[in-house]
Order: structure tokens, then sequence, then C-alpha cells
């Protein structure tokens, strides 16, 4: 009978500690992805520079967002080709270019700063992560 309890309670921990690991693992995996949030707004060809410059005020005053892109239409088919490589000759077929222009942004790590991550810093005080920031 005691080594049947023995050999329950061994059980159980093996159960709580990997359990433990598997929560570890998706808490660093969901962090690392908050981190690469990148959202591409695209913009009417309608639009003239006056809106897409109001545009990118608003949004590179936003504490979430580390960074604002602006890609025209001719940048986003150069590096349309240069992504397709050999089959680039596939865009020969179109006429004109497709591509609308965009505006890309990269959410930044935290409010304190504008960075696109901040790499946890352990204070020896205390055990909670502070965060370093750039």
């Amino acid at each position: 009978m005691a080594t049947f309890s023995v050999k329950t309670t061994g059980v159980m921990l093996l159960m709580l500690g990997s359990f433990l690991v598997v929560i570890a693992s998706l808490n660093v995996t969901l962090r690392a992805l908050e981190t690469k949030i990148d959202v591409v707004a695209y913009i009417k060809e309608t639009a003239d520079p006056a809106q897409i410059q109001n545009l990118r005020d608003s949004l590179s005053q936003n504490a979430d967002v580390a960074a604002v892109r602006y890609v025209s239409k001719d940048e986003a088919l150069t590096r349309m080709r240069q992504t397709l490589g050999e089959k680039a000759q596939l865009l020969s077929q179109v006429q004109g270019n497709p591509l609308p222009a965009t505006s890309a942004r990269r959410r930044s790590c935290c409010r304190k700063c504008r960075a696109t991550r901040c790499r946890p810093a352990w204070r020896s005080s205390s055990s909670s992560p502070a965060r370093r920031h750039r």
C-alpha cells in the first residue's frame, strides 16, 4: 500500500512539473509573438500627400506604435519582384502596378519606450523582472 501511494505521488509531481514546463513555454512564445505584430494600412489611390502625412503623424503619436513607414506603389512592386526572384516574370503579364501604397506600423513592446522590443533585466533586489529599454 505504501509503494502505491509513493508511486501515485511521484506521478502527480511529474504531471505537475510537465504542466509548469508547458505553461512557461507558452508564456515565452506568446511574449515573442506580442512583439512581432505588424499592421499594414492600404492607402487609396485617391489619397493626397497631405492625407497620407496626417495618417503617418497620427499613427506616430500613438504610444503603442514603434515605427511608421510609408511604402509607395513603386517600392511595393520592386519588393515583390525581389521576393518572387525567378518568378518575377509573372508580373509582366499584369498591366500597370496592381499593388496599393501602404503605411506599415510596428507595435512597440510597451508604453515606456518606442522600441520594438525591450529585454527583461533581472533586478538583484527583487525577483520581479524589470524592462531594459533601448
